[in-house]
């Protein structure tokens, strides 16, 4: 539900982050920990922020993410900046470095630019679309946002980025042709993921909107829009965190919590077959928190996520899927 953090501080949001994990994972490894799976890789950063949003470049050498400290926990971020990470060297690249706060990396598809959200406060705005080049360089407004413009997304053909303003809105890769998709089932959308042909769009959703004083959690489905021909339909009920479409276009990759006799919630990875809407557990073990933003790499060998609290701290992982025992 491409996982973001700091959307969860919000009304609009708060249902689609309802029972999340709140609390700080003890030092791994140790049982429900992923770094005891098969396969599993543990970025080396620093331990003391929110990691989140890890986007693949399309060589699938390196990663963007965003950091974020918080004043207070999961309230107040103090800072967020885009970062990019050499996977084969481990080298740091800080691509944003200023006052605001810049959430939600997504890389483009030639590889030239990351789209992000930036805010001059989290809960007031103003919110800004950008883009900037993975070195930090040439750095660009596509659109000051009315309200807050979240899960950036490319197209696959770099010419369209979609983005959650008051519902799916799409914008033309230079700023221009800002539209709003007109959706008729669904009421509340978030983490929009586009199909590999570009024709479709997957995403959270619920048919109803929040109520204000009972704050009852809707029901939620994984929906889809069809930007064809304006079809929606739901390709699956309950909660799908964090969707991200597959680069065959078989599959939809999503975290889920699962029950337990514990008074933790445990998480996992799921994938969902389009073709039936059978679903596939993808690492059998519990783990003991969140499992957010997770994100498939372009060649589809590997999934890179975070672990951790949404309003704590995370790390980002690497999961090898050519590892995983059946």
């Amino acid at each position: 539900m491409n996982q973001k953090p700091i959307r969860y501080l919000f009304l609009f949001t708060f249902f689609f982050s309802a029972c999340r994990t709140v609390s700080t994972p003890e030092p791994s490894p140790v049982p429900g920990m992923p770094d005891a799976i098969p396969g599993m890789t543990r970025l080396e950063l620093d331990t003391s922020g929110l990691y989140e949003s890890p986007s693949w470049s399309p060589d699938g050498q390196f990663l963007a993410y965003s950091r974020i400290e918080f004043i207070i926990p999961g309230l107040n971020p103090s800072t967020a900046e885009i970062y990019v990470i050499d996977l084969a060297t481990g080298q740091l690249t800080q691509v944003t470095n200023n006052n605001e706060i810049d959430l939600e990396p997504d890389w483009s598809p030639d590889g030239t630019s990351i789209v992000f959200e930036r805010a001059e406060n989290i809960h007031t705005g103003p919110y800004k679309l950008m883009t900037i080049d993975p070195n930090g360089r040439n750095e660009k407004k596509l659109l000051d946002c009315p309200a807050q413009c979240n899960w950036p997304v490319w197209s696959p053909d770099g010419q369209q980025i979609a983005f959650v303003m008051n519902g799916i809105s799409i914008i033309n890769f230079d700023g221009t042709g800002l539209r709003q998709l007109k959706l008729h089932e669904f009421a509340l959308v978030n983490a929009p993921t586009w199909s590999p042909d570009g024709n479709r769009l997957a995403f959270l959703a619920t048919k109803e909107h929040i109520d204000p004083v009972g704050l009852r959690a809707p029901e939620m489905f994984l929906g889809e829009y069809n930007l064809l021909t304006g079809e929606e339909k739901i390709l699956s009920k309950s909660t799908h965190y964090d969707p991200d479409w597959s680069p065959d276009g078989s599959q939809i990759l999503f975290s889920a919590g699962l029950d337990s006799v514990t008074t933790s919630k445990k998480w996992t990875l799921f994938t969902i077959d389009i073709s039936n809407g059978s679903k596939h557990r993808l690492i059998s073990e519990d783990l003991n928190y969140d499992i957010f933003n997770a994100a498939w790499s372009p060649d589809g060998s590997k999934i890179a996520f975070a672990f951790g609290s949404i309003t704590g701290t995370s790390s980002l992982y690497i999961l090898d899927l050519t590892q995983l025992s059946e």
